[in-house]
């Protein structure tokens, strides 16, 4: 089956369906899609705001909430205490099939009768600025999270406690601004270093403890910038550093950054993978073009996710996940296509918010139903009939996802605007929604300055409003927060949480695969680097023995 050439319809680009493609798309009864991997991966981000938190009240019981919805919003909010009662019913909202109108509008106009719940979070204590997170206690301003504690500004933390402004960190306890990390204590800045303890400063570096700036190292203690130290030279060079200062905090991570970019780097961050293609997998096998991706197979175009068989064009959905398609948000969903954020579903098509049902079609914010079109119910082969029709009359529409310009969001609340950012009036060409940002800038408060040490910073520092050094936005230290600083040594941050956030992303891999060479053996590479960007880059194989030699 020779490879088909595509144009994408968004932007022009084209893109190549090749035969494992052409043979999915004919078994889940699609057409090819019609827009590229990446306008398709925009689409579905369109949909998600994580970090945006408002305030405003309950459209069922009227009490103040944090919602990801403003007060303005034009959709009927319920906190989640209401939204999963039993006092109202998804059904009562059910829309008859009208052949005559486009089913987006006919499911749009459903979306914004139905309650939507304010936050994704379950099982949760003093923890209400948490979104896209269950189990967790004592968390604030954190999303993607489970089973956390005293977890602040961060995203996708597992089983972790005592940590600020990390990301994607699993079994880690008292780390500060770390990335991609499993099982660590007591870090700084480490990015890419698994099962790391009381060490700072490092990079793609694994089972390593009390080492200091350095990359690329295993099994190793008591190191400095790649070099090997006796235990008593270590003590001596960590008694001459104060990382409770923030002059020599930024000095450290100026020194940090030129460090990664100079480290040697392989073609994508694969872990025990098989025969895959793309940056940040664990346990995978044949899943091509796909990022931050754990324990998959027989996947492709798939992002944050994890625990999926058989998948294409999915973002955020995990746990025993089977025949996902152009999917966002589905945790153990199997054989769905166009579902967002809808959870132990099965056999679907267009669904929102939905849970614990299956044959669903064009469903929003139903649970425990079966044979339901347009918050309908049928019997089973009345649904059969009627779901033949709609796919039928839907022509082009049949394998879209929900149009990014029905989204509950403007663009720029949403995770889209981190990934393919555009301006207010490049938004607004493609139809998007746009929202001002409302931060009462005239805070006419007493102006505060931080000490440079962390020593020197009084209780009373949770009590003042500080200024960002870079964007002039407010923000705050809550007291949980200051206690993790004290116990790390380490300086209070001189950003707002927004910008800490961009700078982590800075450092990151792009989400794109070019072709290179192996800088070793010359081998045909697909690697998530800039070509010319002057990286040293190693197929697998080659970085491997540089590595572990």
């Amino acid at each position: 089956m020779a490879d088909i050439k595509q144009k994408c319809r968004r932007s022009g680009v084209e893109f190549m369906v090749d035969e494992r493609d052409q043979k999915f798309y004919e078994e889940n009864g699609l057409s090819l899609p019609s827009l590229c991997p990446d306008e398709r991966q925009l689409r579905r981000m369109s949909w998600r705001n994580e970090r945006n938190f408002y305030h405003r009240k309950c459209d069922a019981c009227g009490k103040q909430i944090i919602s990801i919805y403003h007060a303005d919003s034009s959709y009927t909010v319920y906190c989640n205490d209401c939204w999963w009662s039993d006092k109202w019913n998804a059904l009562d909202f059910g829309l008859d099939v009208d052949l005559g109108k486009s089913f987006f509008e006919q499911m749009h106009e459903l979306q914004l009768k139905v309650p939507r719940l304010a936050l994704y979070q379950k099982n949760s204590q003093n923890s209400d600025y948490t979104n896209h997170s269950e189990n967790n206690k004592d968390c604030y301003m954190t999303v993607d999270t489970a089973r956390g504690q005293d977890i602040f500004y961060s995203k996708w933390m597992i089983n972790c406690q005592d940590c600020v402004d990390c990301y994607n960190i699993e079994d880690c306890q008292l780390c500060y601004e770390d990335q991609y990390q499993v099982t660590g204590f007591r870090n700084i800045y480490n990015f890419f270093s698994d099962f790391s303890t009381e060490s700072a400063f490092l990079y793609g570096c694994t089972n390593c403890t009390s080492c200091f700036m350095c990359s690329n190292l295993q099994r190793k203690e008591y190191c400095v910038r790649n070099e090997q130290m006796t235990r008593e030279q270590y003590a001596e060079f960590m008694g001459e550093i104060d990382l409770g200062s923030y002059e020599v905090l930024m000095g450290f991570l100026r020194e940090y950054k030129e460090m990664i970019k100079n480290a040697p780097k392989r073609a994508g961050l694969l872990i025990m993978c098989e025969d895959c293609e793309g940056d940040c997998m664990m346990k995978c096998k044949n899943v091509l073009d796909s990022f931050d991706v754990i324990e998959s197979r027989d996947c492709r175009y798939c992002y944050e996710a994890g625990h999926m068989n058989d998948c294409y064009d999915v973002y955020e959905s995990a746990f025993e996940c089977e025949r996902q398609y152009e999917c966002h948000g589905c945790n153990r969903g199997k054989f769905l296509k166009f579902a967002s954020v809808s959870y132990d579903m099965n056999s679907s098509d267009y669904v929102d918010i939905c849970h614990n049902s299956h044959d669903l079609f064009g469903c929003v914010g139903l649970r425990h139903k079966k044979f339901c079109v347009l918050n309908k119910q049928y019997s089973e082969e009345e649904y059969e009939e009627l779901r033949a029709k709609l796919i039928e009359h839907m022509g082009d529409e049949w394998g879209e996802f929900f149009p990014a310009r029905f989204s509950p969001f403007a663009y720029n609340e949403t995770i889209a605007q981190e990934y393919y950012p555009l301006s207010q009036e490049q938004a607004e060409a493609r139809g998007y929604g746009w929202k001002e940002e409302n931060e009462d800038q005239g805070f006419q408060g007493e102006a505060y300055e931080l000490p440079d040490h962390v020593k020197d910073t009084p209780n009373d520092v949770c009590e003042k409003i500080l200024k960002c050094e870079q964007t002039g936005k407010f923000y705050k230290i809550v007291p949980r927060e200051l206690a993790i600083y004290r116990k790390l040594g380490v300086a209070l941050p001189r950003t707002c949480l927004d910008q800490r956030y961009l700078d982590r992303l800075a450092l990151r891999n792009y989400r794109r695969l070019w072709d290179w060479q192996c800088t070793k053996c010359s081998k045909d590479i697909r690697a998530p680097y800039v070509p010319g960007s002057g990286q040293t880059v190693y197929c697998q194989e080659c970085f491997r023995d540089l590595k572990y030699a």
